[in-house]
């Protein structure tokens, strides 16, 4: 792939540590934020709040931060990610060029103490506290087959000229591929729990505060191999709608 920053798919990743939050919440906000041809899951919506540590990775180890939305792509599920915290630039440039993710540079951390896994996002670091998730592993899981929901970005490339629509606008599928890692006894190393969910800032800069935490569903936490492979366009949008002041755009602005 000459000219870019970064190698073409696959990349690899082993060891990464995950903790997801799952959560009820209000539909309408949830509905705001989903391009045309998705809809919502569930009623009330569920949305995702995952921090991974990719310890190593074939783009380098860096953090992620990412909020999802549990979607349908014609009867089929996946996760619409509107936000998404990386704190490595390689993985920003990847994640954006390849699969139009919307990666912004922040502070990720993991903290182990007490028996509890906490997990947050700043951006600045140690200015404005975006999410803060909190899980204490107690009840070992069984991973079941067939769970690697796909993700999917709505991938924007604005024109450079003035006035013009967007030169690329696709809601873009990606599955990554994941492998639960074994402990010592044979057993997986993946683990559900007590666990919480705060969004602290109602940043404009980082909405994720739009979406409140209704209701905690599920809280687990786990380390994984994985891949990432190439992505597929579900969908690609007609931007001249876009670029009409008399209608209203059928996707969201980032």
């Amino acid at each position: 792939m000459s000219g870019t920053n970064i190698d073409p798919p696959p990349h690899y990743f082993r060891g990464t540590e995950m903790a997801t939050f799952d959560f009820e919440t209000d539909s309408a906000a949830a509905a705001a934020l989903v391009p045309e041809g998705l809809v919502l899951a569930h009623e009330p919506a569920r949305a995702r709040v995952m921090f991974a540590d990719f310890t190593f990775s074939t783009l380098g180890p860096y953090r992620e931060a990412i909020l999802a939305i549990s979607c349908l792509w014609e009867g089929r599920r996946v996760l619409y990610c509107p936000y998404l915290i990386v704190t490595g630039d390689v993985g920003l440039i990847a994640g954006r060029e390849i699969w139009g993710a919307p990666k912004l540079l922040g502070d990720i951390g993991f903290t182990r103490a007490n028996a509890v896994i906490s997990c947050h996002v700043d951006r600045p670091a140690g200015l404005n506290r975006i999410a803060t998730g909190v899980i204490r592993p107690r009840d070992p899981l069984v991973p079941r087959g067939g769970e690697d929901v796909p993700m999917v970005f709505l991938k924007v490339i604005p024109s450079p000229e003035q006035g013009a629509a967007p030169e690329v606008c696709e809601l873009v599928e990606v599955t990554i591929e994941s492998s639960v890692h074994l402990g010592s006894d044979g057993r997986p190393m993946l683990f559900s729990g007590p666990g919480s969910l705060s969004f602290d800032s109602r940043s404009p800069a980082d909405p994720w505060a739009a979406l409140p935490v209704n209701r905690m569903v599920h809280a687990t936490y786990g380390r994984f191999d994985s891949v990432l492979k190439h992505g597929r366009v579900l969908h690609r949008y007609d931007t001249a709608a876009e670029a009409s002041p008399s209608t209203s755009p059928v996707f969201p602005r980032r």
